[in-house]
């Protein structure tokens, strides 16, 4: 081991969150506290409830001239402008801490 050099991940599942980015145009239907239905893909029988815990204020520009501090979520097409996505923090009320992984992939749908 040295000095700043990470020796191993600790990952806390007691609580569990989904980042889930929803385009600008419909944020104005998600409310903090909104009820969420996720489900995880590795487990895409069992529905999770939810709920919006923030919806974030902030991305990282197309342009790339702002820095610091901001996601940067990629836009899947470069020849049509796509409407910017924000990150929209939904904690799991009744997680399955078998079932969840880290960094793996969810589908959510606000009520």
């Amino acid at each position: 081991a040295h000095p700043g050099t990470p020796i191993f991940t600790l990952i806390d599942n007691r609580n569990w969150y989904v980042i889930a980015n929803y385009r600008e145009s419909k944020l104005k239907n998600i409310r903090i506290g909104s009820r969420v239905d996720v489900y995880v893909m590795a487990h895409p029988d069992r529905r999770f409830a939810g709920h919006v815990e923030s919806i974030g204020y902030g991305v990282f520009p197309e342009d790339g001239k702002v820095s610091g501090g901001l996601p940067n979520i990629d836009r899947t097409l470069n020849w049509v402008h796509l409407s910017s996505r924000f990150p929209v923090r939904v904690h799991i009320d009744d997680p399955d801490p078998n079932l969840f992984r880290m960094g793996a992939t969810a589908v959510t749908v606000v009520r």
